[in-house]
């Protein structure tokens, strides 16, 4: 949590300043995990999302559902309570447990794909090395439309994370705009390289309208 008070004590001085900064003007991941909720009572392709265990009420009492800390980060402080269990807490947001194969990552610059990546059968609780993953274009063009929802003056990464269940769906897992990891050393080295001179062109580029 101090991490986070950080970040945006960093952001707030450098906005008064107006010192130009890359992947700070974030969206989503430094803001809480609202917008979770906000996408899926939107419509949106969500991991189911809610501050309310009343809108679970299709679950059995005894289904297991995750308490994730709205301003945590990198799961920690994610608690595992079964719907009977339940008490609400303005801190957490609620999603049932689901039961799923990978967890896929699509990497964007500026809302410009660069690669995906696949987690066998999750980053939890040992980190696998990731591979390069083999999407198709409906799941890129799932992936794109998160990146979109971006602002207009967003500069920087963005990691939008899934989870893949056993059906082949994709349910969106959290939108990082902030501070990404790339796992840049799982990558062959074309596709790395090729991702280097688009990082840099495009903080060049940035860079260069100040």
């Amino acid at each position: 949590m101090q991490d986070k008070n950080n970040i945006l004590n960093l952001k707030n001085r450098l906005k008064i300043k107006k010192i130009p900064t890359i992947n700070l003007n974030s969206k989503f991941d430094d803001n809480g995990k609202i917008y979770l909720e906000e996408l899926f009572n939107k419509g949106y392709q969500v991991i189911p999302t809610s501050r309310k265990i009343s809108d679970f009420n299709t679950y059995a009492s005894d289904y297991e559902f995750l308490l994730k800390p709205i301003k945590g980060f990198d799961g920690f402080g994610i608690l595992e309570k079964k719907k009977n269990e339940i008490i609400e807490n303005e801190s957490y947001v609620i999603q049932p447990k689901i039961k799923f194969e990978k967890e896929v990552e699509f990497y964007f610059i500026n809302k410009e794909f660069q690669y995906v990546l696949e987690f066998v059968p999750s980053k939890k609780p040992i980190y696998p090395i990731p591979n390069l993953y083999n999407y198709t274009s409906d799941e890129l063009e799932l992936a794109q439309q998160f990146a979109n929802l971006c602002d207009e003056n967003f500069v920087g990464v963005q990691r939008i994370d899934f989870l893949k269940l056993s059906n082949g769906e994709l349910l969106l897992l959290e939108i990082g705009d902030s501070a990404p990891y790339l796992n840049l050393n799982s990558l062959d080295e074309k596709t790395r390289n090729k991702f280097l001179e688009n990082y840099k062109n495009m903080v060049y580029s940035y860079a260069n309208k100040q």
